[in-house]
């Protein structure tokens, strides 16, 4: 874990968490990476909607455990590119979501 809490390897997701931004994508192939035996989370930075909180809910829990929400709401601009910045510049994969909401 880093000092932020974080597992050392993730991906981190910025955006709405629902199907039509790509979180759903994002949660499935982590977990695809994580059957591969590679020891990396989903980090998401945004507000969830219904159908990823439903999709989640039916995860066993010990998926549960590697799909991290940090309960962030980067609506405005600066807050996401504060985000996107302070995690590429720790060399972090980032999938930044800019469809319209």
């Amino acid at each position: 874990m880093t000092q932020a809490g974080l597992p050392e390897t993730y991906v981190l997701f910025v955006g709405r968490a629902s199907g039509d931004k790509g979180a759903l994508d994002a949660g499935k192939a982590v977990l695809r990476l994580r059957k591969q035996r590679r020891d990396i989370a989903l980090v998401l930075a945004g507000s969830s909607s219904p159908e990823f909180d439903r999709w989640f809910e039916k995860l066993p829990a010990t998926d549960q455990a590697h799909i991290i929400s940090l309960g962030l709401s980067p609506k405005r601009p600066s807050t996401r590119s504060s985000i996107v910045l302070q995690h590429c510049s720790s060399h972090r994969i980032v999938i930044l979501s800019v469809l319209s909401s």
